[in-house]
């Protein structure tokens, strides 16, 4: 005798990729017992307006991250080629990270290089311990000192949590990487300012007991 009709499931998971990956329109799937010549492996399911059902969890990678700029000190990143005014020997990069489900937590990884031919070196990794919501912005210091007026690039690409991709065990989904953006630091600070003037010259002693020129109120031309 059969006893109560009981709900149970398949895993469909490697089907569903298959028709994903190749844009189909139409997804078949069937049963069939593991042995089509054994009686006892015979079964009854429902086929009605609400069976059989086929859920899909889907997760969208994140989409390449744009808005690559330097938070501390503020610049903006030009293109290539076109090298933002000198920063300091470790600047704060900062990029914003998008996904087109609109939902959950991204974190980012940024990649340093020194530009060189024929291939750039790397220089530094890093990966940010926050997470933001797509469209945030994120940013992280460089964690080595960069060498002075040499051509630098980084980029960066979007890495779905864990949690919000929810793969359990699997390797989270990551965006492509973004648009180079090139730069470079300065770490000699300028030497101190020389001036000269006609209407107010250098004292002629130490003790500023020259000549007087000039009076309270009077301008005059300086030349730095």
């Amino acid at each position: 005798l059969c006893g109560d009709p009981i709900d149970v499931e398949w895993d469909a998971e490697a089907a569903v990729e298959y028709a994903a990956a190749r844009n189909m329109s139409v997804l078949t799937l069937g049963l069939r017992s593991a042995n089509e010549g054994d009686k006892w492996g015979w079964r009854k399911y429902d086929n009605t307006a609400s069976l059989p059902v086929l859920t899909v969890r889907y997760n969208s990678p994140p989409t390449r991250p744009v808005g690559l700029t330097f938070a501390d000190p503020r610049k903006r990143c030009e293109s290539l080629l076109a090298f933002p005014a000198p920063l300091a020997p470790r600047p704060t990069l900062q990029a914003t990270l998008t996904d087109p489900d609109r939902y959950g937590s991204l974190k980012a990884r940024f990649e340093v290089y020194r530009r060189s031919s024929p291939n750039n070196q790397h220089v530094w990794t890093g990966v940010p311990t926050a997470v933001v919501s797509p469209g945030r912005p994120i940013q992280i210091t460089v964690g080595v000192s960069l060498s002075s007026n040499v051509p630098y690039l980084f980029r960066v690409r979007g890495e779905e949590t864990q949690a919000d991709a929810g793969y359990g065990n699997e390797a989270p989904d990551v965006s492509p990487w973004s648009a180079w953006c090139e730069f470079s630091v300065d770490t000699q600070p300028p030497p101190a300012p020389r001036v000269t003037s006609t209407d107010y010259p250098r004292s002629t002693d130490d003790e500023g007991t020259g000549a007087e020129y000039g009076g309270v109120g009077r301008s005059g031309l300086f030349t730095y």
